[in-house]
């Protein structure tokens, strides 16, 4: 039973407020910690001039910017003699910033702990005599997050099963994406859901400063791009230690990774998130035209540099979200329009934010005058080609989008009688990706329950003569690290919610609805993707807004 005295009851109601607020600030220092990153970079000197060919670090500040990790082993197996060769491997230096950002969303990770146990001690005061039969209604309401509790356990029984544990728990150099960094995204969805009943309160705030901080990235990127290829180098690569750290790689420089970024990918998947909410906040921005105007610039801006980054995932994600949202928002037209409800403005909304992304796709071209996303679907249109042929054993190999007879390279493979490579099998389609999917089928197959632990899949595709150590999905990865009842925890987790609230589809408030608009813009990246624990955590935010969203709603229904 919930205390009767009515001092204790305001006195709990008031620290229930303070733990929104400092929730609050957490979800806000997230939202920043690239304008952080970047301001940190251009206040501290880290470079002391060197000759022509580059910078040295100074030493003081190095370890924040450039890491070397330990020596680690990998064991593989002689194609040859069949042998297996143990070696000794060094992780290389990496100048990205990940020892700055990912200490920065340790002290928030550690930040949340302390809030959730002062958050602790209020509840069971609040619900004296009550706490377990509280908690048990919580999760029986809100089931995908009990399941993702279960993941999340899981995750960490895995993880001391894992070959490398340090790994496991912390990460490798570059990606961090240990079971400390899956306690941060926990912490980010349970900072959301702190907010409780000021959530309406707090949830513009945040998805108005998370979109601000994006565009800002976004904007800073595309001005350094631009800087480069027209200052072009005479190499092939080129690194850029500007004040935004742009990179560029490669001679046609169609790949780039901008601001605190280590790889496309990883920007990407924030790209899959911050496209949508801008268009979403573009389409339910009704009382302000100049701000409505500004939501649509964001959204413009940041569908160039998606295009312009090249990560197609990403790209097809966020076209089947608004797509999506097209065809809801003339269903809600119609069932309005049944009832007298006539408001067109959402539906024209969605048309323009499809045409400007649609537009973007055909007008959108990279250094060598090369349309982005028509390369892009011809390269997925080959991959499946090449694909299908590898499956059948067909007497042809497909280069290139051209069919080449290569009768006699097939006619050996026939009469061999050992086990094909996954390279012939896979070949390069997907950008390698398929290639990775084979590997890491095979590596589940061999850790089926508990998975070869987060980070490990370096060890077993070393194995198998793939230099990798993501599967480049999510499903897989999932997977491959944590094994099948963990990738079923964590799927089954995200679909209940998403589930629960398309059920509550016409009840949704604006940050619930673009809750789960960013939700399928994500997972559908996450399928070609590559996770960073600094891009990730951002998902979840958006989950925490559509669990909130539905769970307020059931409340007030039951409140009736």
């Amino acid at each position: 039973m919930a205390v009767s005295n009515a001092k204790t009851l305001r006195r709990v109601a008031k620290e229930k407020e303070r733990i929104s607020k400092y929730a609050f600030y957490i979800l806000v220092a997230f939202c920043v910690q690239f304008l952080i990153y970047l301001v940190f970079l251009n206040l501290i000197p880290f470079y002391n001039d060197a000759d022509n060919d580059g910078r040295i670090l100074k030493e003081e500040v190095s370890s924040f910017y450039k890491q070397e990790w330990n020596v680690y082993q990998v064991e593989t197996v002689n194609s040859t003699t069949g042998q297996v060769v143990t070696q000794m491997q060094k992780e290389e230096k990496i100048d990205n910033g990940m020892e700055f950002i990912h200490g920065y969303n340790m002290v928030l990770l550690v930040a949340t702990i302390i809030l959730c146990i002062y958050y602790g001690l209020i509840f069971m005061e609040e619900y004296e005599g009550k706490v377990m039969e509280t908690i048990k209604k919580f999760f029986k309401e809100n089931k995908g997050l009990l399941i993702l509790l279960c993941f999340m356990t899981w995750v960490f029984i895995s993880s001391l099963f894992a070959f490398d544990k340090f790994r496991s728990f912390v990460g490798c150099h570059n990606l961090r994406d240990g079971y400390l960094s899956f306690m941060f995204y926990a912490s980010v969805l349970v900072c959301i859901l702190l907010l409780g009943k000021d959530k309406d309160k707090y949830a513009k705030k945040i998805v108005k400063l998370f979109l601000i901080t994006t565009t800002i990235i976004a904007s800073l990127t595309l001005f350094n791009y631009f800087d480069i290829i027209n200052n072009p180098s005479e190499t092939s690569t080129i690194v850029r230690d500007s004040i935004f750290d742009v990179k560029v790689y490669g001679a046609d420089k169609d790949t780039i990774v901008g601001g605190p970024f280590n790889n496309s990918n990883h920007y990407g998947y924030l790209l899959s998130i911050s496209v949508v909410v801008a268009a979403v906040m573009f389409v339910k921005e009704k009382n302000n035209l100049i701000i409505k105007a500004l939501y649509g610039l964001s959204f413009l801006v940041m569908t160039y540099m998606l295009i312009l980054n090249n990560t197609f995932g990403a790209y097809l994600g966020v076209g089947i979200a608004i797509s999506l949202m097209l065809i809801s928002e003339i269903i809600t037209y119609i069932l309005k329009a049944k009832k007298g409800e006539k408001s067109f403005d959402a539906v024209i909304a969605v048309v323009i934010v499809l045409a400007l992304f649609v537009g973007s796709s055909f007008v959108t071209k990279n250094y060598n005058g090369e349309v982005i996303a028509k390369n892009n679907f011809a390269d997925v249109s080959n991959g499946v080609k090449s694909i299908v042929a590898s499956l059948k054993n067909d007497e042809s190999e497909i280069i290139e989008g051209e069919v080449i007879e290569n009768t006699e390279n097939n006619a050996q493979a026939n009469t061999n009688t050992e086990e094909k490579n996954i390279d012939e099998i896979a070949g390069d389609a997907g950008s390698g990706r398929w290639k990775l999917w084979v590997g890491a089928l095979e590596i589940i197959k061999k850790f089926p329950v508990f998975g070869c632990g987060l980070e490990n899949m370096i060890y077993e595709y070393a194995k198998i003569d793939i230099n990798e150590g993501r599967s480049h999905n999510l499903v897989l990865q999932l997977a491959g690290t944590t094994g099948i009842p963990g990738a079923l925890l964590y799927i089954v987790g995200v679909l209940w919610i998403f589930f629960k609230g398309l059920r509550n589809y016409s009840n949704l408030d604006t940050y619930s609805y673009m809750g789960m608009f960013v939700m399928i813009s994500y997972l559908i990246s996450s399928l070609t993707g590559n996770s960073g624990f600094y891009t990730s955590g951002y998902f979840y935010i958006f989950v925490g807004l559509l669990v909130l969203g539905t769970f307020a709603k059931k409340e007030e229904l039951n409140k009736k």
